[in-house]
Parts: structure tokens; C-alpha cells; sequence
């Protein structure tokens, strides 16, 4: 019967930009405008920009949301574990026990900024603790071999601010 009958009795949507009305119920003239043809070319175009400039609007203050969000959430976290930090030293164990000082190296290496005069100091104060015990027995820890080279790397930072 008819194979290409798909249901529908509508026709589907034509969209002519070539200027030539093929309406004849249409209310302009029955010449061609070539002026009003570039008029509605150029519409087009200024509208297919304005879209395109906007989506590109929407993608960077996405970008810059994404940005700021992820720089505020590790200063909040290097914030928190300074906190912890100055907890320990104020309220913890005064004893130079291994446990405390390699608990702090972790926590120093996680929040350490060379910009930040606090940071140096906590740097200054966690040497000077590792050197009563002595730095072989410290640095022979097993806790302490995988924190060695970004430990090496915080204290060369803070020697050439």
C-alpha cells in the first residue's frame, strides 16, 4: 500500500532563507526584496553570534565558578589542618615522641605555604624538635621515608623566601 506512511499527517517544517516567498497567501509583494533577503541573512547571523557569545559567557563563569570553588576549598582544608596543627602544639603531648612529631611532618607537609610567615615558623619549631632526639633516629622511621623528599622540598622553599 504506502510504505513511506509514518503516522503522521503533518508536513515537516522547510525553513527558506534564499528571500523568495513561496507563500502565496503571504502579505509582501509578489517581487522578491534583495534588500530584506541580506536583512534577514544578517539577523540570522547577529542572532547565531549573540547565542554562541552568550553560551561562551556561560561556560567561563562556570570555569571561574569551578576555580575559585577549588581554591577556597584547599585554603579551608590547609586552614583546618594549621588548626590541627596548632592544637597539637598548644594542647597535645610536649614530649618529643616520635608519634607527635611525625604526625605534625604530615600535617606540615599538607598545609605548608612559603608565602606565610606562621608556615616558617611551624617549619622552625618542628626542626627544632626533630634535632632533641636527634635527626638518624627520626629520619629512620619508617612513618617518615615517604614524607623525606617533600619534607626536603617544604624546608628548601622556606630557605629561599
Amino acid at each position: 500500500m504506502f510504505q513511506t506512511f509514518s503516522g503522521s499527517s503533518r508536513r515537516p517544517r522547510q525553513v527558506n532563507l534564499s528571500g523568495q516567498n513561496l507563500n502565496p497567501f503571504a502579505a509582501s509583494s509578489w517581487t522578491p526584496s534583495a534588500s530584506g533577503t541580506q536583512k534577514t541573512v544578517a539577523n540570522a547571523q547577529q542572532e547565531r553570534q549573540q547565542r554562541q557569545q552568550e553560551r561562551e559567557r556561560l561556560n567561563a563563569s562556570k570555569r571561574i565558578q569551578r576555580t575559585w570553588r577549588g581554591h577556597r576549598s584547599r585554603r579551608q582544608l590547609a586552614d583546618s589542618r594549621r588548626a590541627v596543627w596548632d592544637d597539637v602544639e598548644t594542647h597535645g603531648v610536649h614530649s618529643e615522641t616520635n608519634v607527635v612529631l611525625v604526625e605534625q611532618a604530615k600535617l606540615l607537609v599538607a598545609f605548608f605555604s612559603p608565602r606565610r610567615r606562621d608556615d616558617i615558623g611551624r617549619l622552625t619549631s618542628l626542626s627544632s624538635r626533630i634535632s632533641v632526639p636527634g635527626y638518624q633516629d627520626f629520619l629512620a622511621l619508617e612513618e617518615v621515608q615517604p614524607l623525606l623528599l617533600r619534607l626536603a622540598n617544604v624546608t628548601l622553599e622556606a630557605l629561599q623566601m
